[in-house]
């Protein structure tokens, strides 16, 4: 696949969170507990791989 297996975890969540936040109304925190995630590393790692916070991405694909 070319990348470790948790770069690999990390880009399928990302992915799921990207899908998530754009097509449902549930909470950023709600997101990032499905995810497996705490609410403040899921926002550092989301805007790591968008550039930009959770609730920016939102705004941009609504």
């Amino acid at each position: 696949m070319g990348c470790t297996p948790m770069h690999y975890v990390q880009r399928k969540r990302m992915e799921e969170a990207r899908r998530l936040l754009s097509f449902t109304n549930a909470p950023v925190a709600d997101i990032a507990d499905q995810l497996g995630m705490q609410l403040s590393h899921f926002s550092r790692q989301f805007k790591g791989h968008t550039g930009m916070s959770p609730t920016e991405y939102r705004a941009c694909t609504r």
